[in-house]
């Protein structure tokens, strides 16, 4: 995909949330699927919790490719629901692991997310208490983008990832179906997905299972 096609398909995925379109975009294939990812998430938490009351845009002049990885409400979109549910989702953000969420502190290592789904009641905990490096216990869901070709480093990453964010365990059912998957094993209850533009080999059922991960095709 070229990246004035995938400009086109995000502004299409917008222009289906609420009409709008956005002036600001990506100079990069790679970073410009990280936004057509980020628009099917925005779609896909629309379909799970209905009509949207308001999309704020990012007032900033880039969403995309945000170094040194801190997450910044002028850098993200903003979902409000009709039935009182609001989020943020944000690109490129680096997140605390457990130990943040077992001592309550920003503490421990950062991992990058290509996309992350923050509610907005956490937001400003996220902001000053974590210095703008949300934890498990500050997420909804994340995403991990790869357009580029394929590698079994990849699957390793994405399962530490998992590993980084979430105890192994049946604690954490949701009985909520983002995109096809529920929350079976996992606490806290993150959704953790892996976006391909195709399909390639992926975890075994057993395994993808047992970690509550899924791969998206996103094209």
């Amino acid at each position: 995909m070229s990246l004035t096609t995938l400009k086109n398909k995000f502004n299409s995925l917008l222009s289906t949330l609420n009409g709008t379109t956005t002036v600001n975009f990506s100079t990069t294939v790679e970073t410009a699927y990280e936004a057509l990812v980020l628009a099917n998430v925005m779609n896909e938490y629309k379909r799970i919790f209905g009509p949207l009351r308001n999309l704020t845009h990012p007032t900033h002049s880039s969403f995309l490719n945000q170094k040194p990885g801190r997450f910044r409400t002028d850098r993200a979109f903003k979902l409000e629901f009709a039935n009182n549910h609001s989020f943020y989702v944000a690109a490129d953000i680096e997140v605390f692991g457990l130990e943040a969420l077992d001592q309550g502190r920003p503490i421990g290592i950062l991992f990058e997310a290509d996309v992350v789904v923050i509610p907005e009641v956490h937001a400003n905990e996220v902001v000053t208490t974590f210095r703008g490096y949300p934890a498990p216990q500050h997420i909804h869901s994340a995403y991990e983008c790869k357009f580029g070709s394929y590698n079994k480093g990849q699957l390793r990453e994405f399962l530490g990832l998992k590993r980084h964010l979430c105890f192994l365990g049946n604690q954490g059912v949701s009985a909520t179906r983002l995109f096809t998957s529920i929350i079976a094993n996992s606490f806290p209850p993150i959704y953790l997905k892996m976006a391909r533009p195709r399909r390639h080999k992926f975890f075994d059922r057993t395994t993808a299972t047992m970690y509550d991960l899924e791969q998206l095709i996103i094209n």
